[in-house]
């Protein structure tokens, strides 16, 4: 989980006001980010990516499906598939 955290905050970081849009991508915020299928990011430093997803909140981040983020610095994930590959007894 600490790796996405990371991941999270350099993409925050290394972006400014960017704008991938797919469809009813909004993104109105000062050095926000919205990706996605009908993604929000309206506050500074927000970060919005999936599909219905809002960051709405100074530097909050929302990933997934219909995910809302909205108070300071908050983190919304919802209905995120992560990857997880554990090493193959092939591998020692």
């Amino acid at each position: 989980m600490k790796k996405i955290f990371t991941l999270l905050a350099l993409i925050v970081a290394f972006t400014i006001n960017a704008q991938v849009q797919h469809s009813g991508t909004t993104n109105s915020g000062s050095n926000a980010s919205a990706i996605g299928y009908y993604t929000t990011a309206t506050a500074y430093g927000a970060f919005a990516s999936g599909r219905d997803t809002e960051a709405t909140g100074d530097y909050s981040q929302a990933l997934g499906y219909k995910a809302k983020a909205n108070g300071l610095a908050s983190v919304a994930l919802n209905n995120l598939c992560l990857l997880y590959t554990s090493p193959s007894p092939r591998d020692s």
